[in-house]
């Protein structure tokens, strides 16, 4: 029997399979009420079309319980802190443990024994990279005087959900429609992002103290518990409760709602970091990618893992859920924009 494939791609030339074994397509018109004088039976003609995929994708051979659930403590100043080079303008703070840093502490960046804090272009607080401008030229080492926040685990955990979903945008005109079949097509709005947990109960988390005092943090969630692929946000807890029957164990539920904080050098509230020694599919790797960019991805439906049909598309969502004797599963909505083809 031939295998069902789902496959995606950022360029439609090079496509990847998604690590799934759920998926489904969806192509439907609207209706429209046509009915008129003289008939007795009601009629309906057919309109605009949209379509969509659904479908999983399984982090291959990371079990669930090797996830690191960690959270951020209390800031740790740091002083003239080495960087590296990662790309183009772009530096990184050398020592990992440091990255993630204090948005309440300002930060003075030096190239030498120069300050050019005024050249920065942005400041990605999550992973310590510092972004210059592109008219600035960097001469010597670059160093970062501020605080960063050290990452402790979060105790007791046993599952998490992290939701990644996006709006999605009509912008369906005439001559647009006309050219693809009838088909609408869509761009990503919004982007909404929440963490949900369970776990044993621990006091020494301080979680309800938490919650009264409107903290913001940074939650970091690995699911194979390495330093090659992870995300990091600022989120706030926003619900807390506590269960259990007597005799039983005392069980905990947190929900954080995500963070976005103000500052024009701010890059970013919520990102994943996954490197060259990750080991995370790459179809997965390119989902993350366009729903974090907010770019479109091309989406292959194959029945029998040879023919289906293709078409551009949106990721509306691009969530993860884990649980401690399970495993750690993605779920993808992609949103149709503009006509499906044929594969052959």
């Amino acid at each position: 029997m031939p295998a069902k494939r789902i496959r995606v791609s950022s360029d439609d030339t090079t496509y990847y399979t998604l690590p799934g074994n759920q998926g489904e397509k969806t192509t439907e018109v609207a209706t429209v009420n046509d009915t008129i004088y003289g008939q007795t039976f009601e009629s309906n003609d057919t309109s605009l079309g949209q379509w969509s995929v659904t479908a999983n994708g399984i982090f291959k051979n990371v079990a669930g319980y090797l996830v690191t659930i960690k959270k951020s403590g209390s800031p740790t100043v740091i002083t003239d802190e080495a960087t590296t080079l990662v790309s183009g303008k772009t530096y990184q703070i050398t020592s990992a443990a440091k990255r993630a840093l204090d948005l309440g502490t300002a930060l003075t960046v030096k190239d030498g024994s120069t300050n050019v804090t005024a050249q920065i272009e942005s400041i990605d607080y999550l992973n310590g990279l510092i972004t210059f401008k592109s008219s600035y030229t960097v001469a010597g080492a670059i160093t970062v005087t501020g605080a960063y926040l050290p990452l402790s685990t979060l105790a007791k955990g046993r599952s998490f959900n992290l939701t990644q979903n996006a709006a999605e945008i009509d912008d369906t005109v005439y001559e647009v429609a006309q050219a693809n079949n009838g088909n609408r097509t869509f761009d990503p709005g919004l982007r909404a992002v929440a963490r949900e947990g369970g776990g044993g109960y621990d006091a020494t988390n301080a979680n309800l103290t938490a919650i009264y005092a409107r903290q913001v943090l940074i939650i970091e969630i690995a699911p194979k518990g390495d330093a090659n692929t992870f995300f990091r946000g600022y989120f706030k807890y926003n619900r807390h409760n506590q269960s259990g029957d007597v005799g039983a164990l005392e069980e905990e539920g947190l929900t954080f709602g995500l963070y976005v904080p103000d500052g024009d050098l701010v890059a970013k509230p919520f990102s994943w970091y996954i490197n060259n020694s990750s080991t995370l599919n790459m179809a997965i790797q390119k989902v993350l990618a366009a729903w974090a960019a907010e770019t479109p991805i091309y989406v292959q439906y194959l029945e029998n893992g040879t023919t289906g049909t293709q078409g551009q598309a949106i990721v509306t969502e691009a969530s993860l859920a884990n649980a401690l004797d399970g495993l750690n599963e993605f779920s993808f909505t992609f949103r149709g924009s503009g006509v499906q083809t044929a594969v052959t």
